[in-house]
């Protein structure tokens, strides 16, 4: 029982390793490494990657600085556009 807990928290170890240094983007198939150690946005989703390009694009001055050298939004600003066309907002992946 003593050996179990033993490898079950080395591999915990293991893996907090693997991810806590890195933004993971499936989607964009991307890893990224982060300024700082954190479980902030580890694992990002689309729906994270739409809501960072869409403060990049059209956010309001203080929120453009809040992500301005971001190596996640410095990633991946230059796949996405953004823009409004009306009421609509318009996600356009260019890479």
């Amino acid at each position: 029982m003593k050996n179990i807990s033993i490898k079950s928290l080395i591999f915990l170890i293991v893996i907090g390793g693997l991810t806590l240094p890195f933004h993971w983007v499936p989607s964009e198939k991307m890893v990224i490494p982060k300024k700082k150690l954190s479980f902030s946005r580890t694992f990002v989703t689309e729906d994270d990657v739409k809501e960072i390009v869409e403060k990049y694009y059209l956010g309001s001055p203080k929120e453009k600085f809040e992500i301005e050298g971001d190596p996640l939004t410095d990633a991946i600003k230059d796949k996405w556009n953004v823009y409004t066309n009306g009421n609509n907002t318009i996600y356009q992946h260019l890479k």
